[in-house]
């Protein structure tokens, strides 16, 4: 008997694993009879498991009454868990399991089949609300499933979009980080050059003030080497060095003159230059010898290039030096090209926007080190040896460009070689060449006129006294402006000139010395002189008037302070 009822569950058990692959294939009926086939199969699968009420009964074995109540107590419990989803098909599955085992324990009587009917009977019971609460759980989910599909949606199209919102944000975020870092580099970067800048600017200030003291000290050399020579005409070992003496001398003004083009004080007359024509005219007599023979030297001028404004002779100064460095960075040879294009600037960092030429120097030589290039336009920083260089090549490129209204620019690495950029300004007007000079004439000779001398410097004024004297003056003698008003206001004293300094220390200037000059003495001719070339250009001197009235600046030679003064002496006053 027991046999037939395991091959009868088997059968059931394959019957019903047939119709579950049958669900799942593709088909065309209803879901409705899907749920009638599945309830058939329960119930009877419920029936065999009560028909074990008397297939496996042990009528004289309690235990095994009871190990049997338990079985179907359990599957009771799996039946609520696995079926409550519909309480139907829970009670066809259950009513014909349990109750046949519950009938036949209850049918015995005593007090002990009797019970272990009534807790089957309960187990069952409870196991029943189980399934009814499951059932209503169910049916509220799938109710809510399909009620609320339109919520369900929206919160899925929301999730979407708020993964879309944040990779969008990250992308953003990831955006302004970058563009923050390349912020701050840029401020770091304007931080460090507003700091270079700073730090060229005090030392250009420094510079200047030396600049000026030399060029006082220079004077008295460049005028009273010529004296010493007319004293030892007959001395040619005297005279062979005072010439070396004379060269040493205008080898610091030069020198002078960078320092003053570094600094930024020394007036240039900007003109409009056509720089095709200008590096035309400077290319053979002036560029390829300072590069020397084995450098070879190029020069690539746009047609079209356009007129600049400078002044000439700082930018053959300029390129001579850019040369000049360029030729010892190449010690082997090498290649040299100058350089010059339009560039139409909508920003800079240091020029205004507008139109500029951009000339580029370039070189294929030993490059510089990072070190060397931050401080390559300071003043006397030089890496040549000792005799070699003086350090102020590349500063008063760096003054010249700065007080031109342009900029100078350096790129180079170890090995690279080296690029110079300098940024001159457009000039409207056609430009010209470089013009020759012509050497000064003879210093023409006075006839016995009174000059009157004031410089607070005594060996300065002693010289360019004696300097007077030579050239058949009568020289009167002043160390401040008041000495000299004093002289002026003297009516027996013969003044036919005055030759000032400009800065003096006490009450009044030489420009303060002018002013009250004129109002003692009208029409009286005046020469001043000053170690700093931009003082024509000062507010007080454009306040004056400019009749009689000229400036020189120190270091002067005899020849230019002879002819100046017979040019004052000449010119005849104003009606």
């Amino acid at each position: 008997m027991g046999l037939v009822w395991w091959a009868v569950v088997l059968a059931l058990t394959a019957t019903r694993l047939a119709l579950f692959r049958w669900y799942w294939a593709p088909h065309s009926s209803l879901p409705s009879r899907w749920l009638w086939r599945f309830g058939v199969g329960v119930g009877v699968s419920g029936v065999l498991w009560g028909a074990s009420a008397w297939v496996f009964f042990v009528p004289d074995s309690e235990v095994h009454q009871l190990l049997l109540a338990f079985l179907l107590g359990g599957l009771s419990s799996g039946a609520a868990a696995s079926l409550g989803c519909s309480l139907w098909i829970y009670v066809s599955w259950v009513a014909p399991a349990a109750l046949p085992l519950t009938i036949r324990l209850a049918a015995l009587g005593d007090p002990i089949h009797l019970t272990m009917a009534g807790t089957l009977a309960l187990f069952i019971v409870a196991m029943g609300l189980v399934a009814r609460g499951t059932e209503r759980a169910f049916r509220y989910n799938l109710a809510l499933r399909f009620d609320k599909q339109e919520l369900i949606d929206t919160l899925l199209a929301a999730r979407v979009e708020l993964r879309r919102a944040n990779a969008e944000l990250d992308t953003r975020v990831r955006a302004r980080t970058r563009e923050l870092a390349r912020a701050e580099r840029a401020q770091r970067d304007a931080e460090g050059a507003r700091h270079h800048g700073q730090k060229l600017e005090a030392m250009g200030r420094l510079t200047g003030g030396v600049a000026h003291d030399f060029n006082n000290l220079l004077a008295v050399v460049l005028n009273a080497l010529p004296q010493i020579g007319a004293l030892s005409r007959e001395n040619p070992e005297a005279a062979a060095l005072i010439r070396d003496a004379e060269r040493a001398a205008r080898r610091g003004a030069r020198l002078t003159e960078s320092l003053l083009a570094f600094s930024r004080t020394q007036r240039l007359k900007p003109v409009s230059v056509d720089l095709a024509a200008a590096l035309a005219d400077m290319q053979d007599g002036l560029l390829r010898p300072a590069a020397g023979t084995r450098v070879q030297l190029a020069v690539d001028i746009a047609e079209d290039v356009w007129p600049i404004l400078a002044d000439v002779d700082q930018l053959c100064a300029a390129l001579l030096n850019l040369v000049a460095n360029a030729r010892d960075a190449m010690p082997s040879g090498g290649t040299l090209t100058v350089s010059a294009a339009n560039r139409r600037l909508t920003e800079h960092p240091v020029v205004p926007a507008g139109d500029y030429v951009e000339m580029l120097i370039a070189d294929d030589g030993v490059g510089m080190r990072a070190e060397v290039l931050e401080r390559a336009f300071e003043p006397f920083y030089t890496t040549k040896a000792v005799g070699e260089g003086s350090g102020l090549g590349l500063s008063m490129v760096y003054g010249f460009a700065r007080q031109s209204q342009g900029d100078v620019q350096l790129e180079s690495r170890p090995g690279a070689g080296t690029r110079v950029r300098m940024l001159l300004p457009r000039a409207r007007e056609r430009g010209m060449g470089v013009a020759s000079t012509e050497p000064p004439g003879p210093a023409p000779q006075g006839h016995g006129e009174h000059i009157l001398l004031v410089e607070d410097e005594p060996e300065l004024r002693r010289v360019v006294g004696r300097l007077l004297t030579r050239l058949r003056y009568q020289v009167h003698h002043a160390a401040d402006a008041d000495r000299a008003l004093a002289l002026l206001a003297d009516e027996n004293q013969p003044i036919d000139l005055v030759v000032s300094d400009v800065m003096m220390p006490g009450r009044l200037d030489g420009f303060g010395l002018v002013r009250e000059a004129r109002e003692l003495r009208p029409g009286v001719p005046i020469l001043l002189v000053s170690g700093y070339p931009d003082a024509p250009h000062d507010s007080a001197w454009q306040a004056l008037p400019k009749e009689r009235l000229a400036f020189v600046k120190k270091p002067f030679e005899a020849t230019r302070l002879a002819q100046l003064l017979r040019q004052l002496l000449t010119s005849a006053p104003d009606a």
